[in-house]
């Protein structure tokens, strides 16, 4: 299975679309079941996901097969400090306990440019010693452009990649960072298939801040239509195109969803 959960609304309030706010637990539970039955094995959270890590701890099911994913937290600092890269061993292993987990498939930089920046590279020999410790199978980071990823690998050992890619972004897949990252033996996750959801409402019903791009979308939403794509089989379809992805994370409020 490809498909994978997001689940930054299990902590907290996220979405441009979603009116609902943060997932109750008793609804957490029921999405995990449902995920499990279907056969969808990853979970995708963090430590800035408010008390989505705490949540996903006390709701997994017994004996579950998911593997996780979680972020680390983000540095502020200019300068990259030994007490920075303690703060990730620290905060990694509380994301441990809260998750109720000895050890976990992926743990990713939330934001690159922490790892970019002078004095990151203590950062990532914090995420090598957890990945030497068996406590985190594969490290990496959550990126956004080409450029991020073109200095991450030349920094070496990286095993996992989180990037944006969907109908309507698809700069990653034109510029040949999939083929490279593939061609590195570095797992793809995709994020933002659905854009917060923005690929999924009818143009007209969305926010102001998107009206320069309500003609376009109105466009593709009825080539789609005539060619028997629903929003969101379209919005899936794109991501799952590329046989570098190994895994597309969807974000989701219910069961029905």
């Amino acid at each position: 299975m490809r498909l994978g959960i997001g689940t930054v609304q299990f902590g907290r309030d996220y979405g441009v679309t979603n009116a609902g706010g943060k997932v109750p637990a008793e609804q957490v539970r029921r999405i995990l079941d449902r995920a499990a039955s279907a056969g969808m094995d990853l979970l995708d959270t963090a430590t800035l996901y408010g008390e989505s890590e705490t949540t996903l701890g006390a709701a997994m099911p017994a004996g579950h097969g998911f593997r996780i994913v979680t972020k680390t937290a983000q540095f502020q600092s200019p300068v990259i400090t030994a007490n920075d890269a303690t703060d990730l061993l620290q905060t990694f292993r509380l994301s441990l306990k809260k998750l109720r987990r000895p050890a976990i498939y992926g743990l990713l930089l939330h934001r690159a440019t922490d790892m970019l920046g002078p004095g990151g590279d203590r950062l990532f020999d914090a995420l090598r010693q957890i990945k030497a410790e068996g406590l985190a199978k594969k490290i990496g980071a959550s990126v956004y452009t080409g450029e991020e990823i073109d200095r991450l690998m030349d920094m070496g050992d990286l095993d996992l990649i989180q990037l944006p890619l969907n109908w309507l972004d698809q700069r990653l897949a034109a510029s040949g960072h999939l083929a490279k990252l593939h061609a590195a033996g570095i797992e793809i996750h995709a994020r933002s298939a659905f854009l917060q959801g923005v690929l999924l409402q009818a143009p007209d019903s969305l926010p102001a801040y998107f009206a320069p791009l309500r003609p376009h979308l109105a466009a593709c939403r009825a080539r789609m239509a005539a060619a028997g794509y629903s929003p969101v089989s379209a919005a899936l379809a794109y991501p799952l195109s590329h046989p570098e992805v190994s895994a597309v994370v969807c974000g989701v409020t219910s069961v029905h969803e």
